[in-house]
């Protein structure tokens, strides 16, 4: 019997010791070191990596065709009247084509545009023309609109499309 106890009082003082050592560790565990208050981080998140491209088509000419949209050669969507896509790029600058097909007389558009991280870039794209005299010089238009505006014009009128 006197050995059946020492064997469980050994298990208990190596418990005991084990213990010891872990708080012991724990306490010597290097601490990160504190920034200055004024200190400036900042923190990356997936969603600051990304930027969203919004192009819409509202009221454009030639009404009853429909061009592809290129960004960076890559097949965005086709923009019937109406519609709009969204598209996710890394920030930075990219090219897009408007491009329209050759019977309708309207000339390809091509530009690029900034995009920073986090930020959603709308673009109205559309048809143009111009007369002269009894004639007109048709032609493409893109532009930039204001972030609040290109929300609440797709929002009052536009239909998502999907992405090609």
């Amino acid at each position: 019997m006197k050995q059946r106890g020492s064997i469980g009082l050994c298990w208990v003082h190596g418990v005991a010791i084990a213990l010891a050592l872990g708080v012991a560790h724990a306490q010597e565990a290097p601490a990160s070191p504190a920034l200055p208050q004024d200190a400036e981080t900042t923190v990356m998140t997936t969603v600051d990596a990304v930027s969203t491209l919004v192009v819409y088509r509202i009221n454009a000419y030639p009404t009853l065709r429909t061009p592809k949209v290129m960004v960076n050669d890559r097949l965005m969507f086709r923009p019937k009247q109406k519609t709009y896509a969204e598209m996710d790029l890394p920030p930075g600058r990219h090219r897009i084509v408007v491009d329209w097909s050759m019977d309708t007389g309207w000339p390809d558009l091509g530009f690029e545009v900034e995009i920073r991280p986090g930020e959603i870039k709308y673009v109205e794209i559309s048809g143009s023309f111009t007369r002269n005299g009894y004639e007109y010089t048709a032609g493409s238009v893109a532009r930039e609109v204001d972030p609040a505006k290109g929300a609440e014009d797709i929002r009052t009128c536009c239909r998502r499309l999907p992405l090609r």
